[in-house]
């Protein structure tokens, strides 16, 4: 039982750390011509859609802001 316990982290190391793994599917995705509708944007509309991919709603940035330091008194 202990292998397994210290396999798993041992398979996850090497496959994250392992030189010149060979990640078949990035690869084939490196490849692949760009979209016709993203050639077709233009530079503030590409600009739009790069900062749609990391938006972020108004309650998770408050959620960021949030913090859990004990004032004292109770528990």
């Amino acid at each position: 039982m202990l292998w397994a316990l210290m396999g798993v982290p041992l398979v996850w190391l090497v496959g994250r750390c392992w030189p010149r793994r060979r990640d078949r599917f990035a690869a084939y995705c490196r490849r692949l011509p760009a979209h016709p509708a993203e050639r077709a944007l233009s530079t503030e509309e590409r600009d739009l859609l790069e900062r749609s991919r990391t938006w972020r709603s108004a309650y998770d940035r408050a959620r960021d802001e949030e913090t859990w330091v004990d004032h004292g008194g109770g528990f």
